[in-house]
Protein backbone atom coordinates (compact mmCIF):
# COMPACT_ATOMS: atom_id res chain seq x y z
CA UNK A 1 0.00 0.00 0.00
CA UNK A 2 2.77 2.42 1.02
CA UNK A 3 4.52 2.10 -2.57
CA UNK A 4 1.17 2.90 -4.34
CA UNK A 5 0.71 5.40 -2.43
CA UNK A 6 3.71 7.07 -2.97
CA UNK A 7 3.67 6.26 -6.87
CA UNK A 8 0.24 7.90 -6.63
CA UNK A 9 1.75 11.13 -5.51
CA UNK A 10 4.75 11.14 -7.66
CA UNK A 11 2.39 11.13 -10.67
CA UNK A 12 0.33 14.05 -10.02
CA UNK A 13 3.73 15.83 -8.67
CA UNK A 14 4.19 15.07 -12.36
CA UNK A 15 1.11 16.31 -13.42
CA UNK A 16 1.65 19.84 -11.69
CA UNK A 17 4.92 20.10 -13.54
CA UNK A 18 3.62 19.08 -16.61
CA UNK A 19 0.74 21.51 -16.92
CA UNK A 20 4.13 23.89 -16.76
CA UNK A 21 3.08 27.08 -14.63
CA UNK A 22 0.94 28.46 -12.13
CA UNK A 23 -1.95 28.87 -9.96
CA UNK A 24 -4.76 30.69 -11.58
CA UNK A 25 -6.27 29.95 -8.36
CA UNK A 26 -7.49 27.54 -5.87
CA UNK A 27 -5.10 25.83 -3.60
CA UNK A 28 -1.47 25.80 -2.60
CA UNK A 29 0.65 28.06 -0.43
CA UNK A 30 1.21 31.36 -1.43
CA UNK A 31 5.15 30.47 -1.66
CA UNK A 32 5.65 31.35 -5.11
CA UNK A 33 4.07 34.08 -6.66
CA UNK A 34 3.67 34.92 -10.21
CA UNK A 35 5.17 38.41 -11.25
CA UNK A 36 5.78 38.17 -15.10
CA UNK A 37 3.43 39.86 -17.56
CA UNK A 38 -0.46 39.96 -16.97
CA UNK A 39 -1.34 41.61 -20.37
CA UNK A 40 -2.36 39.71 -23.18
CA UNK A 41 0.94 39.07 -25.34
CA UNK A 42 1.76 40.96 -28.01
CA UNK A 43 1.90 38.02 -30.80
CA UNK A 44 5.16 38.37 -33.01
CA UNK A 45 7.17 37.04 -35.65
CA UNK A 46 10.47 37.19 -32.64
CA UNK A 47 8.40 35.62 -30.35
CA UNK A 48 5.81 33.40 -31.81
CA UNK A 49 7.74 30.38 -31.37
CA UNK A 50 8.41 30.72 -28.32
CA UNK A 51 4.44 31.56 -27.50
CA UNK A 52 3.00 29.23 -29.13
CA UNK A 53 5.39 26.12 -28.34
CA UNK A 54 5.69 27.05 -24.81
CA UNK A 55 1.79 26.60 -24.67
CA UNK A 56 1.53 23.52 -26.55
CA UNK A 57 4.07 22.14 -23.68
CA UNK A 58 2.64 23.20 -21.00
CA UNK A 59 5.54 25.62 -20.03
CA UNK A 60 8.85 27.34 -21.46
CA UNK A 61 10.67 24.80 -24.25
CA UNK A 62 14.28 23.84 -23.07
CA UNK A 63 14.14 25.43 -19.91
CA UNK A 64 15.07 23.13 -16.40
CA UNK A 65 10.85 22.33 -16.47
CA UNK A 66 11.76 19.68 -19.24
CA UNK A 67 14.94 18.12 -17.68
CA UNK A 68 13.04 17.44 -14.13
CA UNK A 69 10.12 16.31 -16.09
CA UNK A 70 12.48 14.17 -18.25
CA UNK A 71 13.31 12.44 -15.13
CA UNK A 72 10.75 11.83 -13.51
CA UNK A 73 9.36 10.36 -16.71
CA UNK A 74 12.23 8.23 -16.58
CA UNK A 75 12.43 7.05 -13.51
CA UNK A 76 8.22 5.77 -13.84
CA UNK A 77 9.55 4.19 -17.41
CA UNK A 78 7.27 6.59 -19.76
CA UNK A 79 8.63 8.79 -22.95
CA UNK A 80 8.46 12.10 -22.51
CA UNK A 81 7.59 14.39 -25.05
CA UNK A 82 4.57 16.54 -26.62
CA UNK A 83 1.50 17.87 -24.23
CA UNK A 84 2.96 16.98 -20.83
CA UNK A 85 -0.29 17.33 -18.78
CA UNK A 86 -2.13 15.02 -21.23
CA UNK A 87 0.38 12.62 -21.17
CA UNK A 88 0.76 12.55 -17.29
CA UNK A 89 -3.04 12.06 -17.15
CA UNK A 90 -3.02 8.59 -18.54
CA UNK A 91 -0.08 7.73 -15.75
CA UNK A 92 -2.37 8.86 -13.37
CA UNK A 93 -5.51 7.31 -14.16
CA UNK A 94 -3.85 4.43 -13.76
CA UNK A 95 -1.98 4.97 -10.25
CA UNK A 96 -5.34 5.86 -9.02
CA UNK A 97 -7.25 3.15 -10.44
CA UNK A 98 -4.64 0.90 -8.75
CA UNK A 99 -4.39 2.95 -5.21
CA UNK A 100 -8.44 3.06 -4.79
CA UNK A 101 -8.25 -0.86 -5.47
CA UNK A 102 -5.58 -1.38 -2.82
CA UNK A 103 -7.42 0.84 -0.08
CA UNK A 104 -10.52 -1.11 -0.96
CA UNK A 105 -8.69 -4.84 -0.69
CA UNK A 106 -7.06 -3.40 2.88
CA UNK A 107 -10.55 -2.54 4.31
CA UNK A 108 -11.76 -6.14 3.47
CA UNK A 109 -13.48 -7.64 6.46
CA UNK A 110 -13.97 -4.93 8.64
CA UNK A 111 -17.06 -3.74 9.62
CA UNK A 112 -17.24 0.31 8.63
CA UNK A 113 -17.55 2.27 5.34
CA UNK A 114 -14.70 4.66 6.00
CA UNK A 115 -10.92 3.07 6.25
CA UNK A 116 -7.65 5.44 6.65
CA UNK A 117 -4.24 3.90 5.72
CA UNK A 118 -1.24 5.35 6.93
CA UNK A 119 2.20 4.88 6.84
CA UNK A 120 5.94 6.14 5.90
CA UNK A 121 8.19 5.02 2.95
CA UNK A 122 11.93 5.43 2.85
CA UNK A 123 13.42 7.03 0.01
CA UNK A 124 15.82 4.93 -2.31
CA UNK A 125 19.01 7.50 -1.28
CA UNK A 126 17.61 8.80 2.09
CA UNK A 127 14.21 11.26 2.73
CA UNK A 128 10.68 9.87 3.94
CA UNK A 129 7.51 10.10 2.23
CA UNK A 130 4.83 10.27 4.82
CA UNK A 131 1.09 9.64 3.51
CA UNK A 132 -2.37 8.72 4.59
CA UNK A 133 -5.18 7.66 2.48
CA UNK A 134 -9.01 7.38 3.78
CA UNK A 135 -12.02 5.36 1.57
CA UNK A 136 -15.21 5.86 1.74
CA UNK A 137 -16.39 2.31 0.28
CA UNK A 138 -20.12 3.48 0.45
CA UNK A 139 -20.06 6.90 -1.29
CA UNK A 140 -17.29 5.78 -3.25
CA UNK A 141 -14.90 9.04 -2.31
CA UNK A 142 -11.20 9.25 -1.32
CA UNK A 143 -8.90 11.87 -0.04
CA UNK A 144 -5.12 12.12 1.24
CA UNK A 145 -1.84 13.55 1.36
CA UNK A 146 1.59 12.81 0.96
CA UNK A 147 4.11 14.87 2.67
CA UNK A 148 7.92 14.87 1.35
CA UNK A 149 10.85 15.17 3.33
CA UNK A 150 13.72 15.21 1.13
CA UNK A 151 12.45 12.27 -0.51
CA UNK A 152 15.08 11.01 -2.68
CA UNK A 153 15.17 8.66 -5.61
CA UNK A 154 18.22 7.78 -7.59
CA UNK A 155 17.12 10.60 -10.17
CA UNK A 156 15.52 12.85 -7.77
CA UNK A 157 15.07 13.95 -5.05
CA UNK A 158 11.09 15.24 -3.23
CA UNK A 159 10.16 17.71 -0.69
CA UNK A 160 6.43 19.38 0.25
CA UNK A 161 2.81 18.76 0.79
CA UNK A 162 0.78 16.51 -1.77
CA UNK A 163 -2.71 16.32 -1.10
CA UNK A 164 -5.95 15.07 -3.05
CA UNK A 165 -9.44 13.82 -2.86
CA UNK A 166 -11.59 12.79 -5.84
CA UNK A 167 -14.27 9.77 -6.53
CA UNK A 168 -14.23 5.86 -8.22
CA UNK A 169 -16.40 3.55 -9.01
CA UNK A 170 -15.72 -0.11 -9.73
CA UNK A 171 -12.42 0.65 -8.87
CA UNK A 172 -11.40 2.82 -11.43
CA UNK A 173 -11.50 7.09 -10.56
CA UNK A 174 -13.88 9.02 -11.74
CA UNK A 175 -12.22 12.95 -10.71
CA UNK A 176 -9.22 13.33 -8.67
CA UNK A 177 -8.05 16.96 -7.45
CA UNK A 178 -4.05 17.38 -6.21
CA UNK A 179 -3.51 20.31 -4.73
CA UNK A 180 0.54 21.24 -4.42
CA UNK A 181 1.84 23.06 -1.77
CA UNK A 182 5.55 24.34 -2.45
CA UNK A 183 5.97 21.48 -3.87
CA UNK A 184 10.27 21.16 -5.12
CA UNK A 185 11.59 18.64 -6.90
CA UNK A 186 15.21 18.87 -7.82
CA UNK A 187 16.67 16.25 -10.60
CA UNK A 188 20.27 16.77 -12.15
CA UNK A 189 21.13 20.00 -10.86
CA UNK A 190 17.64 21.56 -11.50
CA UNK A 191 14.75 22.55 -9.53
CA UNK A 192 10.69 23.24 -9.85
CA UNK A 193 8.82 24.66 -7.02
CA UNK A 194 4.94 24.46 -7.98
CA UNK A 195 2.22 25.46 -6.10
CA UNK A 196 -1.73 25.26 -7.11
CA UNK A 197 -4.31 22.48 -8.08
CA UNK A 198 -4.93 20.31 -11.09
CA UNK A 199 -8.13 18.51 -11.19
CA UNK A 200 -8.31 15.30 -13.59
CA UNK A 201 -11.94 13.24 -14.81
CA UNK A 202 -12.71 10.68 -16.75
CA UNK A 203 -15.42 9.94 -18.32
CA UNK A 204 -15.45 6.50 -20.58
CA UNK A 205 -12.58 7.10 -22.77
CA UNK A 206 -12.96 10.99 -22.49
CA UNK A 207 -10.02 12.35 -19.80
CA UNK A 208 -10.19 15.97 -18.97
CA UNK A 209 -7.46 17.87 -17.05
CA UNK A 210 -8.02 20.65 -15.69
CA UNK A 211 -4.54 22.88 -14.15
CA UNK A 212 -4.78 26.27 -12.27
CA UNK A 213 -0.60 26.37 -11.26
CA UNK A 214 2.31 28.35 -10.42
CA UNK A 215 5.60 27.26 -11.11
CA UNK A 216 9.12 28.32 -10.54
CA UNK A 217 12.18 26.89 -12.00
CA UNK A 218 15.63 27.31 -11.23
CA UNK A 219 16.31 30.95 -12.95
CA UNK A 220 13.49 32.34 -10.84
CA UNK A 221 10.99 32.23 -13.89
CA UNK A 222 7.43 31.31 -12.87
CA UNK A 223 4.92 30.75 -15.40
CA UNK A 224 1.44 30.43 -14.70
CA UNK A 225 -1.66 28.61 -16.47
CA UNK A 226 -5.43 29.89 -15.63
CA UNK A 227 -8.31 27.15 -16.10
CA UNK A 228 -5.73 25.73 -18.87
CA UNK A 229 -7.65 22.39 -20.20
CA UNK A 230 -6.47 19.52 -21.86
CA UNK A 231 -8.74 17.10 -23.10
CA UNK A 232 -7.63 13.45 -24.81
CA UNK A 233 -10.57 11.43 -26.50
CA UNK A 234 -8.37 7.96 -27.10
CA UNK A 235 -9.28 5.54 -30.00
CA UNK A 236 -8.34 2.32 -30.27
CA UNK A 237 -4.99 3.30 -32.17
CA UNK A 238 -4.43 7.31 -31.28
CA UNK A 239 -5.88 9.98 -29.05
CA UNK A 240 -7.69 13.29 -30.28
CA UNK A 241 -5.97 16.05 -27.84
CA UNK A 242 -7.55 19.87 -27.58
CA UNK A 243 -6.67 23.37 -25.24
CA UNK A 244 -8.87 25.43 -23.68
CA UNK A 245 -7.57 28.34 -21.10
CA UNK A 246 -4.78 30.67 -20.65
CA UNK A 247 -1.19 30.47 -20.24
CA UNK A 248 1.10 32.83 -19.27
CA UNK A 249 4.40 33.37 -19.72
CA UNK A 250 6.72 35.55 -17.43
CA UNK A 251 8.46 37.95 -20.45
CA UNK A 252 5.33 37.79 -22.90
CA UNK A 253 1.92 38.48 -21.11
CA UNK A 254 -0.48 35.60 -21.67
CA UNK A 255 -2.13 33.95 -24.59
CA UNK A 256 -5.42 31.90 -24.93
CA UNK A 257 -5.58 28.75 -26.24
CA UNK A 258 -8.23 26.83 -28.25
CA UNK A 259 -8.69 23.97 -30.75
CA UNK A 260 -10.36 24.56 -33.99
CA UNK A 261 -13.28 22.67 -34.87
CA UNK A 262 -12.39 19.75 -36.15
CA UNK A 263 -8.59 20.29 -35.51
CA UNK A 264 -7.96 18.22 -32.61
CA UNK A 265 -4.54 16.47 -32.53
CA UNK A 266 -4.06 13.53 -33.63
CA UNK A 267 -1.35 11.66 -31.63
CA UNK A 268 -0.95 7.87 -32.88
CA UNK A 269 -0.29 5.07 -29.80
CA UNK A 270 3.37 4.59 -31.40
CA UNK A 271 3.91 8.53 -31.74
CA UNK A 272 5.58 10.87 -29.83
CA UNK A 273 3.76 14.14 -31.30
CA UNK A 274 0.70 14.37 -33.52
CA UNK A 275 0.45 13.82 -37.25
CA UNK A 276 -2.31 16.46 -37.46
CA UNK A 277 -4.06 19.50 -35.80
CA UNK A 278 -4.00 22.70 -34.93
CA UNK A 279 -3.46 24.61 -31.65
CA UNK A 280 -4.38 28.56 -31.44
CA UNK A 281 -2.69 31.00 -28.92
CA UNK A 282 -4.69 34.17 -28.95
CA UNK A 283 -3.28 37.38 -27.75
CA UNK A 284 -3.83 41.16 -27.53
CA UNK A 285 -5.18 43.01 -31.16
CA UNK A 286 -6.56 39.70 -31.68
CA UNK A 287 -3.08 38.70 -32.82
CA UNK A 288 -2.24 34.72 -33.10
CA UNK A 289 -0.15 31.89 -33.23
CA UNK A 290 -1.19 28.78 -34.64
CA UNK A 291 1.21 25.66 -34.46
CA UNK A 292 -0.03 23.07 -37.27
CA UNK A 293 1.14 19.52 -36.83
CA UNK A 294 2.20 18.82 -40.69
CA UNK A 295 3.85 15.10 -39.55
CA UNK A 296 4.29 13.38 -36.63
CA UNK A 297 8.12 15.12 -36.64
CA UNK A 298 7.75 18.42 -37.92
CA UNK A 299 5.03 21.31 -37.43
CA UNK A 300 3.98 24.96 -39.40
CA UNK A 301 4.00 27.97 -37.28
CA UNK A 302 1.68 30.57 -39.04
CA UNK A 303 2.01 34.60 -37.03
CA UNK A 304 -0.92 36.64 -38.07
CA UNK A 305 0.48 39.60 -35.77
CA UNK A 306 -2.69 42.19 -36.06
CA UNK A 307 -5.69 39.39 -36.58
CA UNK A 308 -7.03 39.95 -40.30
CA UNK A 309 -6.48 36.24 -40.53
CA UNK A 310 -3.64 37.04 -42.97
CA UNK A 311 -0.22 35.24 -41.99
CA UNK A 312 2.86 37.77 -41.41
CA UNK A 313 4.60 35.19 -41.13
CA UNK A 314 5.35 31.21 -41.75
CA UNK A 315 8.17 29.15 -40.54
CA UNK A 316 8.40 25.26 -39.66
CA UNK A 317 10.07 22.86 -37.23
CA UNK A 318 10.78 19.70 -36.08
CA UNK A 319 8.58 18.51 -32.59
CA UNK A 320 11.64 17.31 -31.02
CA UNK A 321 14.06 20.37 -31.19
CA UNK A 322 10.72 22.51 -29.23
Amino acid sequence: MGQTMLRAGLIGVAITLGACGGGGGGGGSSAITYSGATTPATVTAANGEAVATSAYENGASGDSVAGVLASLNVSSGDGFSGPRTQILAEVLKQDVDEFTALANQHSVGIAKATQTVSGSVDGDCGGTATYSITVDDVSNEFNGSITYSSFCDDIYSISGRLSFQGSYANDTFGSTTLTLDSLTIVADGESLAVDGTVTASQSGATTTVVSNLLMQNTAGDVFKTEDLTITSVASATYSEVSYSGQFYHPDHGYVTLSTPSGQAFVIYDVDDYPSSGQLVATGANGGTATLTALTNTTYQLDIDEDGDDIADSTTTGNWADI
